[in-house]
């Protein structure tokens, strides 16, 4: 578990793409958050709650692509597509909460989407289950996983975490990086950092917690 992360799939060109995924442009109780939805495959989120309902008909309601997004549960996808000829979505009903994460599939040009809503304040909690987990921080923050957004890995002997970021490489590809957190030595190889709207896995070893995250206005 102490290897260097590693990047799967397709070679990856453009690493910075990760760092720039998202840029928040308001701490105040609104504000907005531009992601680029890159050709391809985007593991992103909505980190804001939107006016109206955290519902992928409301949070993107006229993408100027065709777009599939697949949210992971612990019983499997739910899928919702966008059809551009129609302008609507098959499942607009399909919840896209601030703590989720969606895997979009972007079948035209490059798009940039900006979400707009309430900034979650306070305390807030999401249950991260053993095994695997499709999930973003709840609250508008970047840095690191565990020391800056209170991610508690699994620990003890023979039990750890592994997080997967996906990095779209620009060109309709991508792949994975993947980073290793080793119960028993308490240590990463090297500690995820987390964009604020971008979505990441985790497969945890031990047992299912609650990841409770504080978020205070001008914080």
């Amino acid at each position: 578990m102490r290897t260097k992360a590693l990047l799967l799939g397709a070679a990856i060109g453009a690493i910075s793409l990760a760092t720039s995924m998202a840029q928040v442009y308001s701490v105040n109780i609104v504000g907005y958050v531009n992601t680029p939805i890159l050709t391809g495959f985007n593991l992103v989120c909505n980190p804001l709650n939107a006016s109206g309902g955290n519902t992928i008909g409301n949070v993107i309601p006229n993408p100027p692509v065709a777009l599939s997004v697949y949210k992971y549960t612990a019983t499997g996808y739910v899928i919702a597509n966008y059809d551009t000829e129609f302008a609507e979505w098959d499942a607009p009903g399909m919840t896209c909460e601030p703590g989720a994460a969606l895997f979009i599939n972007n079948y035209g040009t490059n798009i940039t989407w900006t979400f707009v809503g309430e900034v979650p304040t306070g305390t807030q909690a999401q249950t991260i289950r053993q095994g695997y987990n499709m999930v973003s921080s709840i609250i508008p923050k970047s840095g690191a996983l565990q020391t800056d957004l209170g991610y508690d890995p699994s620990h003890g002997a023979g039990t750890g975490d592994t997080v997967y970021k996906y990095v779209n490489n620009g060109s309709g590809g991508g792949g994975y990086l993947i980073f290793n957190y080793d119960g028993e030595f308490e240590e990463w190889d090297v500690q995820p950092n987390i964009n604020v709207g971008e979505g990441f896995w985790v497969l945890r070893g031990g047992t299912a917690i609650p990841w409770s995250q504080t978020f205070n206005v001008g914080s």
